[in-house]
């Protein structure tokens, strides 16, 4: 399509002086101009792509020549740019996860709590994303208009996006997406520019000042009130986020009976003192209707972190994520009492602060792991990467420090044997990091076991030790009364009564072995001579 053969909109000269001022002194641009507003979008279509420009004019002759080779340098990237927002990521609704992402990076006003809300029309021919930021800046205009031009750098603090192509993922479902931004509102087409449309902006004239921001997407295909498009937008979503605390999801029905309305805030539980540096426990409130709507689920989290020294005098962070939902009150003396139940058989994704996929993890890991574009997988070839990975024993061995001054010993030991992964369980760039975690906690004195008067039908508080795997002997239900007080300097623990449902292979692997009759009745000969 020939869209350089257009007249001017605005004078050049305005347009590039415009832009060289965005780009030196953003703070210097007048905002509050419509004029100057329609200039720098102008601008963009002029100075990256060549649009709007008569040839003839700039060239003083016979411009022919020109336009012909700017129509194939635009084919070539439209082709690149349409590969890019097509193949670049498996799944159809990997977009929803991107615009998150740069709803996260966004400024929000002081006191104000971020939001962001996902609006499906009532006929499922449009999604709507708005937050509560203050607003696109120029220069956030020139880098959307962009490939890899991100207004963030790799591993910003506080700062999740830095490729500078997330947004392109809309184009997987849209052809005409439009934003509107405090003063700006401009729109991408893919059906008036080719692939060239997911880069070049077309101004929208005669809109009043937005408030916040809201990306309109028109749906190629719209969906029906019953799509899974929404579901990836999960509430566990908000737990490694550093700015949103609320996430909204509303489905349009053709009556305000059909309406559909979610609303799932995070909140800190740790008002008890309980808090440190390091860890803090949060819980995820989902509510129907609103924030004022019913109370239908909650999901508490215990959120351990840990520093990591990742080489030229940088710092980054690694998380985990523990469920809490089975152990009662978190902030609670619960010192001696047992859990409800074992941790759901389940993996858990890996973060890279949004989801990115299971490595075998019995919890939410979250670090800023350096990723492909595809947000799919962990580069393998980062030494970033390393250094984080090697941080896991730690991270875990403070995860049972954290859970034992909560929650007591008990449940401490409890929660970390269901969630210490099996050598062949953990994947990917994660596997040599199954032996390590285990042989952390094989050193570490964390067991319960009995001395005194303890049983192990009969538990006495004030009868029980914490002893490293390797000096505990797993007690079994045909040997409960046999163990007394310990046969041999081998105490017998309390994981049965504990009521784990890991295989005998964890303890065989932590070096707590199962104390067999044969065992024990070698063992007492032992002693008696």
């Amino acid at each position: 399509k020939n869209l350089s053969k257009s007249k001017p909109a605005v004078d050049v000269s305005a347009s590039a002086a415009v832009l060289a001022t965005v780009d030196n002194d953003e703070d210097s641009v007048d905002l509050d101009s419509a004029s100057c507003r329609a200039v720098i979008v102008d601008g963009i279509r002029r100075g990256a792509f060549g649009i709007d420009v008569d040839y003839d004019d700039e060239s003083g002759g016979d411009g022919d020549a020109v336009p012909e080779a700017l129509r194939e340098h635009h084919e070539r990237l439209g082709r690149s740019l349409e590969r890019l927002s097509r193949d670049l990521y498996s799944g159809e609704a990997h977009f929803l996860l991107e615009l998150l992402q740069n709803a996260d990076d966004n400024a929000y006003p002081e006191g104000a709590t971020p939001a962001v809300c996902f609006q499906l029309s009532t006929d499922g021919s449009q999604l709507s994303v708005s937050c509560n930021e203050r607003g696109f800046t120029p220069r956030a205009v020139r880098a959307i208009c962009d490939v890899g031009r991100s207004t963030k750098s790799a591993h910003a603090a506080g700062r999740i996006g830095h490729k500078g192509i997330g947004f392109k993922a809309v184009f997987r479902v849209s052809d005409a997406p439009e934003i509107h931004s405090g003063n700006f509102h401009f729109r991408f087409d893919l059906t008036k520019a080719g692939p060239l449309g997911c880069v070049l902006p077309h101004w929208i004239p005669g809109l009043r000042t937005a408030c916040g921001t809201e990306i309109r997407i028109p749906l190629r295909n719209p969906v029906g009130p019953n799509s899974p498009l929404l579901e990836e937008l999960r509430p566990e979503l908000l737990l490694f986020l550093n700015r949103l605390r609320r996430l909204r999801i509303v489905c349009a029905g053709d009556n305000e009976a059909d309406l559909r309305c979610t609303e799932t805030s995070l909140v800190c539980l740790d008002e008890s003192g309980h808090q440190t540096a390091d860890d803090v426990a949060v819980r995820l409130e989902t509510r129907t209707g609103g924030s004022n709507g019913r109370l239908v689920s909650t999901s508490d989290y215990l959120l351990v972190s840990q520093s990591v020294d990742v080489g030229d005098g940088r710092e980054s962070k690694l998380t985990a994520a523990i469920p809490l939902d089975d152990v009662g009150e978190v902030d609670g003396d619960m010192d001696g009492e047992e859990a409800d139940g074992a941790v759901e058989e389940a993996e858990y994704p890996v973060y890279a602060y949004l989801p990115l996929r299971s490595f075998g993890f019995r919890f939410l890991l979250q670090g800023d792991f350096e990723i492909p574009s595809s947000r799919e997988d962990i580069r393998r070839d980062s030494a970033w990467n390393e250094r984080l990975r090697d941080r896991l024993p730690s991270l875990l061995l403070a995860v049972h420090s954290a859970l034992s001054r909560r929650c007591g010993p008990l449940i401490a030991a409890s929660r970390c044997f269901e969630l210490l992964p099996l050598e062949t369980e953990l994947q990917g760039f994660f596997r040599p990091s199954g032996r390590a975690i285990l042989a952390a906690f094989r050193r570490l004195a964390w067991l319960p076991v009995l001395s005194g008067d303890g049983t192990g039908e009969s538990f006495q508080r004030e009868g029980l030790q914490l002893q490293p795997p390797g000096s505990v002997l797993a007690a079994t239900d045909d040997v409960g009364d046999d163990c007394g007080e310990g046969v041999g300097g081998v105490s017998c623990g309390l994981l049965d009564t504990l009521g784990l449902s890991r295989p005998d292979e964890i303890r065989q692997l932590l070096g707590a072995w199962p104390a067999h009759p044969e065992l024990l009745l070698r063992r007492k000969r032992q002693t008696r001579h």
